[in-house]
Protein backbone atom coordinates (compact mmCIF):
# COMPACT_ATOMS: atom_id res chain seq x y z
CA UNK A 1 0.00 0.00 0.00
CA UNK A 2 1.21 3.03 -0.94
CA UNK A 3 -0.08 6.72 0.65
CA UNK A 4 -1.23 9.71 -1.18
CA UNK A 5 0.62 12.76 -1.72
CA UNK A 6 -1.12 15.32 0.57
CA UNK A 7 -1.22 19.11 0.82
CA UNK A 8 -2.75 20.73 3.59
CA UNK A 9 -4.57 23.47 2.84
CA UNK A 10 -6.78 25.38 5.61
CA UNK A 11 -6.57 28.89 3.50
CA UNK A 12 -9.72 28.37 0.97
CA UNK A 13 -7.94 30.96 -0.97
CA UNK A 14 -5.27 28.87 -2.04
CA UNK A 15 -6.72 25.61 -3.54
CA UNK A 16 -8.32 26.85 -6.83
CA UNK A 17 -4.79 27.96 -8.29
CA UNK A 18 -2.68 25.40 -6.51
CA UNK A 19 -5.02 22.66 -7.79
CA UNK A 20 -4.71 24.10 -11.26
CA UNK A 21 -0.87 24.03 -11.27
CA UNK A 22 -0.21 20.72 -9.46
CA UNK A 23 -2.66 18.64 -11.03
CA UNK A 24 -1.51 19.63 -14.58
CA UNK A 25 2.05 18.65 -13.51
CA UNK A 26 1.13 15.40 -11.16
CA UNK A 27 -0.51 12.21 -12.17
CA UNK A 28 -1.13 10.24 -9.40
CA UNK A 29 -3.89 11.26 -6.97
CA UNK A 30 -3.64 14.41 -4.22
CA UNK A 31 -5.23 15.19 -1.01
CA UNK A 32 -5.61 18.41 -0.22
CA UNK A 33 -6.62 18.60 3.33
CA UNK A 34 -8.93 21.08 5.10
CA UNK A 35 -9.01 22.78 1.40
CA UNK A 36 -13.30 23.19 2.00
CA UNK A 37 -12.96 23.23 5.80
CA UNK A 38 -14.63 26.52 5.64
CA UNK A 39 -17.72 25.66 3.66
CA UNK A 40 -20.90 26.31 5.54
CA UNK A 41 -22.44 22.77 4.65
CA UNK A 42 -18.95 21.12 6.30
CA UNK A 43 -19.52 23.34 9.68
CA UNK A 44 -22.76 21.74 9.62
CA UNK A 45 -21.88 18.55 8.89
CA UNK A 46 -18.98 18.34 11.40
CA UNK A 47 -21.68 19.38 14.34
CA UNK A 48 -24.17 16.98 13.98
CA UNK A 49 -25.91 14.85 11.14
CA UNK A 50 -29.25 16.48 12.05
CA UNK A 51 -27.33 20.29 11.52
CA UNK A 52 -26.31 18.97 8.10
CA UNK A 53 -29.62 17.81 6.73
CA UNK A 54 -31.24 21.38 8.26
CA UNK A 55 -28.84 22.98 6.22
CA UNK A 56 -29.13 21.55 2.94
CA UNK A 57 -32.57 21.56 3.58
CA UNK A 58 -32.82 25.05 2.67
CA UNK A 59 -31.61 24.48 -0.65
CA UNK A 60 -34.13 21.75 -2.01
CA UNK A 61 -35.57 22.52 -5.32
CA UNK A 62 -37.75 18.95 -4.39
CA UNK A 63 -37.27 17.77 -7.77
CA UNK A 64 -37.20 14.55 -8.79
CA UNK A 65 -34.06 12.25 -8.18
CA UNK A 66 -33.15 8.43 -8.54
CA UNK A 67 -31.68 6.88 -5.42
CA UNK A 68 -30.36 3.42 -5.06
CA UNK A 69 -32.08 0.28 -2.60
CA UNK A 70 -29.73 -2.50 -1.41
CA UNK A 71 -30.53 -5.44 0.74
CA UNK A 72 -29.15 -5.71 4.46
CA UNK A 73 -27.83 -8.72 3.98
CA UNK A 74 -25.31 -7.03 1.05
CA UNK A 75 -23.64 -5.33 3.92
CA UNK A 76 -23.57 -1.75 1.44
CA UNK A 77 -21.57 -3.02 -1.08
CA UNK A 78 -23.26 -1.93 -4.35
CA UNK A 79 -23.08 -4.31 -6.99
CA UNK A 80 -23.84 -7.46 -9.38
CA UNK A 81 -25.93 -10.11 -8.37
CA UNK A 82 -24.70 -13.76 -8.61
CA UNK A 83 -25.28 -13.68 -12.31
CA UNK A 84 -23.20 -10.60 -13.39
CA UNK A 85 -25.85 -10.05 -15.62
CA UNK A 86 -27.90 -7.61 -13.16
CA UNK A 87 -27.30 -5.50 -10.10
CA UNK A 88 -28.24 -6.65 -6.79
CA UNK A 89 -30.05 -3.29 -5.80
CA UNK A 90 -33.09 -1.12 -7.12
CA UNK A 91 -33.43 2.21 -8.52
CA UNK A 92 -36.29 4.16 -8.35
CA UNK A 93 -37.04 7.88 -8.85
CA UNK A 94 -38.07 9.94 -5.76
CA UNK A 95 -36.94 13.38 -3.52
CA UNK A 96 -33.98 14.25 -1.75
CA UNK A 97 -36.35 15.17 1.33
CA UNK A 98 -37.42 11.68 1.42
CA UNK A 99 -34.08 10.07 1.01
CA UNK A 100 -32.80 12.24 3.76
CA UNK A 101 -36.27 11.10 5.87
CA UNK A 102 -34.99 7.33 5.39
CA UNK A 103 -31.49 8.21 6.33
CA UNK A 104 -32.62 9.94 9.45
CA UNK A 105 -34.50 6.65 10.70
CA UNK A 106 -31.62 4.56 9.20
CA UNK A 107 -28.91 5.82 11.94
CA UNK A 108 -31.54 5.71 14.56
CA UNK A 109 -32.13 2.32 13.89
CA UNK A 110 -28.23 1.44 13.35
CA UNK A 111 -27.12 2.85 16.95
CA UNK A 112 -29.16 -0.62 17.88
CA UNK A 113 -26.95 -2.22 15.85
CA UNK A 114 -29.14 -4.24 13.79
CA UNK A 115 -28.63 -4.25 10.38
CA UNK A 116 -30.97 -2.33 7.22
CA UNK A 117 -30.90 -1.83 3.71
CA UNK A 118 -29.07 0.81 2.44
CA UNK A 119 -29.86 3.99 0.44
CA UNK A 120 -27.38 5.75 -1.98
CA UNK A 121 -28.02 8.74 -4.22
CA UNK A 122 -25.24 8.54 -6.54
CA UNK A 123 -23.98 11.37 -9.07
CA UNK A 124 -26.77 13.87 -8.91
CA UNK A 125 -26.12 17.49 -10.84
CA UNK A 126 -25.67 19.75 -7.46
CA UNK A 127 -27.36 23.24 -9.46
CA UNK A 128 -30.46 20.79 -10.59
CA UNK A 129 -30.94 19.13 -6.37
CA UNK A 130 -29.68 22.05 -4.53
CA UNK A 131 -29.51 25.11 -6.58
CA UNK A 132 -27.83 27.83 -4.61
CA UNK A 133 -25.62 25.90 -2.76
CA UNK A 134 -22.64 26.01 -5.22
CA UNK A 135 -22.59 29.87 -3.90
CA UNK A 136 -21.54 28.54 -0.66
CA UNK A 137 -19.09 26.00 -2.21
CA UNK A 138 -17.34 28.77 -3.81
CA UNK A 139 -14.71 26.81 -6.43
CA UNK A 140 -13.87 27.64 -9.99
CA UNK A 141 -12.94 25.25 -12.16
CA UNK A 142 -13.62 27.54 -15.45
CA UNK A 143 -10.32 26.52 -17.85
CA UNK A 144 -9.09 30.03 -18.88
CA UNK A 145 -9.45 29.22 -22.04
CA UNK A 146 -12.81 28.77 -21.67
CA UNK A 147 -13.74 28.67 -25.59
CA UNK A 148 -11.89 25.61 -25.73
CA UNK A 149 -12.67 23.44 -22.57
CA UNK A 150 -15.97 22.22 -20.68
CA UNK A 151 -15.96 23.45 -17.30
CA UNK A 152 -16.45 21.14 -14.49
CA UNK A 153 -19.57 19.22 -13.57
CA UNK A 154 -20.34 19.74 -10.24
CA UNK A 155 -22.57 16.86 -8.93
CA UNK A 156 -23.76 15.33 -5.34
CA UNK A 157 -23.87 12.11 -3.15
CA UNK A 158 -25.13 10.84 -0.21
CA UNK A 159 -25.71 7.52 1.26
CA UNK A 160 -25.46 5.36 4.35
CA UNK A 161 -22.52 3.06 4.62
CA UNK A 162 -21.62 1.84 1.15
CA UNK A 163 -19.11 0.57 -0.72
CA UNK A 164 -18.59 1.47 -4.58
CA UNK A 165 -16.83 -1.36 -6.66
CA UNK A 166 -13.55 -0.22 -8.19
CA UNK A 167 -13.87 1.30 -11.41
CA UNK A 168 -12.64 4.22 -13.44
CA UNK A 169 -13.60 7.75 -14.82
CA UNK A 170 -12.82 9.38 -17.94
CA UNK A 171 -12.26 12.86 -16.86
CA UNK A 172 -10.57 13.97 -14.08
CA UNK A 173 -12.23 14.29 -10.87
CA UNK A 174 -11.97 16.23 -7.74
CA UNK A 175 -13.70 14.43 -4.99
CA UNK A 176 -14.54 16.60 -1.71
CA UNK A 177 -16.29 15.30 1.58
CA UNK A 178 -18.48 17.41 3.25
CA UNK A 179 -20.13 15.01 5.54
CA UNK A 180 -18.96 11.60 7.11
CA UNK A 181 -15.46 9.84 6.41
CA UNK A 182 -14.75 7.89 3.14
CA UNK A 183 -11.83 5.65 2.44
CA UNK A 184 -10.58 6.02 -0.96
CA UNK A 185 -8.45 2.35 -2.94
CA UNK A 186 -6.96 3.84 -5.73
CA UNK A 187 -4.99 1.98 -8.75
CA UNK A 188 -2.93 3.63 -11.20
CA UNK A 189 -4.26 2.55 -15.00
CA UNK A 190 -1.86 -0.07 -15.70
CA UNK A 191 -3.10 -2.10 -12.78
CA UNK A 192 -6.17 -2.79 -15.05
CA UNK A 193 -5.13 -6.57 -15.80
CA UNK A 194 -4.74 -7.10 -12.17
CA UNK A 195 -8.00 -5.70 -11.20
CA UNK A 196 -10.19 -8.24 -13.17
CA UNK A 197 -12.73 -5.67 -14.98
CA UNK A 198 -16.27 -7.34 -15.30
CA UNK A 199 -19.05 -6.94 -17.84
CA UNK A 200 -19.11 -4.13 -20.21
CA UNK A 201 -22.27 -4.25 -21.46
CA UNK A 202 -24.13 -4.61 -18.23
CA UNK A 203 -22.38 -2.59 -15.40
CA UNK A 204 -23.44 -1.24 -11.64
CA UNK A 205 -23.46 2.23 -12.54
CA UNK A 206 -22.21 2.82 -16.11
CA UNK A 207 -18.69 2.12 -15.87
CA UNK A 208 -17.00 -1.09 -15.57
CA UNK A 209 -16.01 -2.51 -12.32
CA UNK A 210 -13.21 -4.62 -10.93
CA UNK A 211 -15.13 -8.18 -9.74
CA UNK A 212 -12.84 -8.05 -6.41
CA UNK A 213 -14.03 -7.33 -3.49
CA UNK A 214 -11.80 -4.93 -2.21
CA UNK A 215 -12.61 -4.60 1.63
CA UNK A 216 -12.42 -8.57 1.47
CA UNK A 217 -10.17 -9.65 -1.27
CA UNK A 218 -10.70 -13.44 -2.75
CA UNK A 219 -6.87 -14.53 -3.56
CA UNK A 220 -7.87 -17.89 -4.81
CA UNK A 221 -10.64 -16.41 -7.50
CA UNK A 222 -8.54 -13.35 -8.41
CA UNK A 223 -4.43 -14.37 -7.50
CA UNK A 224 -3.28 -11.36 -9.72
CA UNK A 225 -5.00 -8.59 -7.08
CA UNK A 226 -2.14 -9.54 -4.64
CA UNK A 227 -0.03 -7.65 -7.44
CA UNK A 228 -2.61 -5.13 -7.60
CA UNK A 229 -2.33 -4.33 -3.55
CA UNK A 230 1.49 -4.12 -3.70
CA UNK A 231 1.06 -0.93 -5.67
CA UNK A 232 -2.31 0.73 -4.09
CA UNK A 233 -3.13 4.32 -2.81
CA UNK A 234 -5.32 4.05 0.11
CA UNK A 235 -6.28 7.61 1.45
CA UNK A 236 -8.95 8.81 4.69
CA UNK A 237 -10.74 11.56 3.69
CA UNK A 238 -12.78 13.75 6.00
CA UNK A 239 -15.12 16.59 5.65
CA UNK A 240 -13.13 19.78 4.14
CA UNK A 241 -10.73 17.75 2.27
CA UNK A 242 -10.79 17.35 -1.04
CA UNK A 243 -9.32 14.39 -3.03
CA UNK A 244 -7.74 14.61 -6.73
CA UNK A 245 -8.11 11.58 -8.82
CA UNK A 246 -6.82 11.94 -12.28
CA UNK A 247 -8.54 10.14 -15.52
CA UNK A 248 -8.39 6.65 -16.11
CA UNK A 249 -7.35 6.30 -12.20
CA UNK A 250 -9.18 3.00 -10.82
CA UNK A 251 -10.72 4.23 -7.00
CA UNK A 252 -12.82 1.73 -4.87
CA UNK A 253 -14.58 3.92 -2.68
CA UNK A 254 -16.23 3.49 1.04
CA UNK A 255 -18.21 5.03 3.28
CA UNK A 256 -17.60 4.69 6.72
CA UNK A 257 -20.12 7.03 8.52
CA UNK A 258 -24.09 6.66 8.90
CA UNK A 259 -24.42 9.64 7.13
CA UNK A 260 -21.79 10.26 4.09
CA UNK A 261 -22.09 13.18 1.26
CA UNK A 262 -19.78 13.77 -1.14
CA UNK A 263 -19.75 16.94 -3.70
CA UNK A 264 -17.82 16.22 -7.03
CA UNK A 265 -15.92 17.92 -9.88
CA UNK A 266 -15.83 16.24 -13.12
CA UNK A 267 -13.03 18.20 -16.39
CA UNK A 268 -11.54 17.00 -18.95
CA UNK A 269 -8.48 18.97 -19.96
CA UNK A 270 -9.13 19.00 -23.69
CA UNK A 271 -10.82 20.72 -26.64
CA UNK A 272 -14.24 20.34 -26.16
CA UNK A 273 -14.52 19.31 -29.99
CA UNK A 274 -12.20 16.16 -29.47
CA UNK A 275 -14.26 13.15 -29.17
CA UNK A 276 -14.16 10.49 -26.54
CA UNK A 277 -11.47 7.94 -26.43
CA UNK A 278 -13.73 5.41 -24.79
CA UNK A 279 -15.69 5.46 -28.62
CA UNK A 280 -12.44 4.17 -29.89
CA UNK A 281 -12.34 1.21 -27.39
CA UNK A 282 -16.22 0.48 -28.51
CA UNK A 283 -15.09 0.23 -32.18
CA UNK A 284 -12.08 -1.49 -31.44
CA UNK A 285 -13.99 -4.54 -29.89
CA UNK A 286 -15.76 -4.51 -33.06
CA UNK A 287 -13.29 -3.78 -35.37
CA UNK A 288 -9.86 -5.27 -33.83
CA UNK A 289 -10.34 -7.41 -31.08
CA UNK A 290 -11.28 -11.11 -32.88
CA UNK A 291 -8.67 -10.20 -35.98
CA UNK A 292 -5.44 -12.83 -35.45
CA UNK A 293 -2.50 -12.11 -33.40
CA UNK A 294 -0.19 -11.32 -36.23
CA UNK A 295 -3.04 -8.57 -37.65
CA UNK A 296 -3.37 -7.25 -34.34
CA UNK A 297 0.41 -6.80 -33.69
CA UNK A 298 0.63 -5.22 -36.74
CA UNK A 299 -2.48 -2.17 -36.03
CA UNK A 300 -0.22 -1.77 -32.91
CA UNK A 301 1.91 -0.81 -34.28
CA UNK A 302 -0.22 1.64 -36.85
CA UNK A 303 -1.64 2.75 -33.75
CA UNK A 304 1.87 3.11 -31.95
CA UNK A 305 2.94 5.41 -34.84
CA UNK A 306 -0.71 7.38 -35.14
CA UNK A 307 -1.57 7.94 -31.65
CA UNK A 308 0.62 6.42 -28.74
CA UNK A 309 4.28 8.01 -29.89
CA UNK A 310 4.48 11.54 -28.75
CA UNK A 311 7.19 12.29 -31.01
CA UNK A 312 6.62 14.92 -34.10
CA UNK A 313 6.71 11.77 -37.05
CA UNK A 314 5.16 13.58 -39.49
CA UNK A 315 7.89 16.35 -39.93
CA UNK A 316 8.72 15.04 -43.60
CA UNK A 317 5.18 16.08 -44.63
CA UNK A 318 4.63 19.29 -45.43
CA UNK A 319 2.10 21.05 -42.97
CA UNK A 320 -0.18 22.54 -45.84
CA UNK A 321 -0.44 18.53 -46.62
CA UNK A 322 -0.83 17.25 -42.99
CA UNK A 323 -4.73 17.41 -42.97
CA UNK A 324 -5.72 15.34 -39.75
CA UNK A 325 -2.58 14.24 -38.52
CA UNK A 326 -2.06 18.13 -37.68
CA UNK A 327 -3.69 19.37 -34.92
CA UNK A 328 -7.53 18.95 -35.10
CA UNK A 329 -9.48 22.19 -35.41
CA UNK A 330 -13.66 22.38 -34.47
CA UNK A 331 -14.20 22.06 -38.76
CA UNK A 332 -12.25 19.09 -38.94
CA UNK A 333 -13.54 17.47 -36.13
CA UNK A 334 -16.99 18.18 -37.34
CA UNK A 335 -16.00 16.65 -41.10
CA UNK A 336 -14.44 13.19 -39.30
CA UNK A 337 -17.44 12.67 -37.40
CA UNK A 338 -19.73 12.73 -40.16
CA UNK A 339 -17.24 10.84 -42.33
CA UNK A 340 -17.35 8.25 -39.21
CA UNK A 341 -21.22 7.85 -39.14
CA UNK A 342 -21.51 6.90 -43.14
CA UNK A 343 -18.64 4.65 -42.85
CA UNK A 344 -20.52 2.76 -40.24
CA UNK A 345 -23.89 2.83 -41.58
CA UNK A 346 -22.09 1.36 -44.53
Amino acid sequence: MNRVLTFDLPDQTQISSLITEVTQQQSQPILFKGAGHSWPIVQAAMHSDEAFFDYIAQFDANVPVFACWLAAKYNGRFFYDDSLTNKNFTQSKTTLAEIIRYLKNQTSVQETTQATDTVYMGSTTLEYCLPGLTAQTPFNFAHADSHKHDSALTSLWLGGKTKIAAHYDVPDNLACVVAGKRQFTLFAPEQIKNLYPGPIDVTPAGQVVSLVDITDPDLMRFPRYKEAQTHAFVCDVYPGDMLYIPSLWWHHVEGKSHVNALINYWWRDAPRHLGMPSDVLTHALLSLAQLPAHEKAAWQSIFDHYIFNSEDKHTHIPNDAKGRLAAMNPAQSMALRAELINLLNK
